[in-house]
């Protein structure tokens, strides 16, 4: 019976590493925007994730050293609020609303994946596709991970910038007031692990 139950775990095992791991992504995951202009700062936050979407971690790892994750997170621009009505609808504007609702992350590679160690808090290094206003581009960001039972939570800081995305920054009042070109996303997932 015990040598049943050994070869048992050890194809299970076996299973379970070539297979990888599915996490969703869950509601209460948020995303935010800072920036900054000549006269003051602003942000613009989504604060609540209204599309349960799948990150799957690949076990092996790549020749580049990453492991291959496959996840997508579609998020409607008209979601985010810069706090100020006329903001928010400037916010919506600028970032070609009409043209292109939504802005796009495509998760591609992570250095690491969830581990399953209980309280357990590591750096989590991702190589991820942003696409705002038509536009992509690849951004690296750096999550840091906690663990706990079968939810994780990784939140992760990153310096994009308007140019990045074909935009040039905007001003107002003819020019008396300029929003600067670099921005920060903050990203903070919110994840259940999926097990079948």
């Amino acid at each position: 019976m015990w040598i049943l139950f050994t070869i048992l775990s050890f194809f299970l095992g076996l299973y379970s590493a070539s297979e990888g791991s599915t996490w969703t992504i869950q509601s209460h995951s948020h995303l935010a925007i800072y920036g900054t202009s000549n006269v003051n700062k602003f942000a613009c936050v989504l604060s609540q994730y209204h599309s349960e979407s799948k990150l799957t971690f690949n076990d092996t790892k790549q020749s580049n050293g990453f492991y291959k994750t496959d996840g997508r997170i579609s998020i409607p621009l008209n979601c985010f609020d810069c706090g100020h009505r006329l903001m928010t609808q400037d916010f919506h504007k600028f970032l070609k609303h009409d043209l292109h609702p939504e802005m796009h992350i495509q998760f591609k590679y992570f250095s690491n994946f969830p581990q399953k160690t209980e309280n357990k808090k590591e750096c989590l290094t991702a190589c991820m596709n942003i696409n705002i206003a038509g536009c992509e581009k690849v951004v690296f960001i750096d999550f840091d991970s906690h663990y706990s039972g079968q939810y994780a939570t990784l939140k992760g800081t990153s310096e994009i910038k308007f140019s990045d995305f074909g935009l040039t920054p905007p001003t107002k009042f003819a020019g008396a007031v300029k929003v600067r070109n670099e921005l920060v996303v903050v990203i903070n997932l919110e994840l259940a692990r999926e097990f079948f």
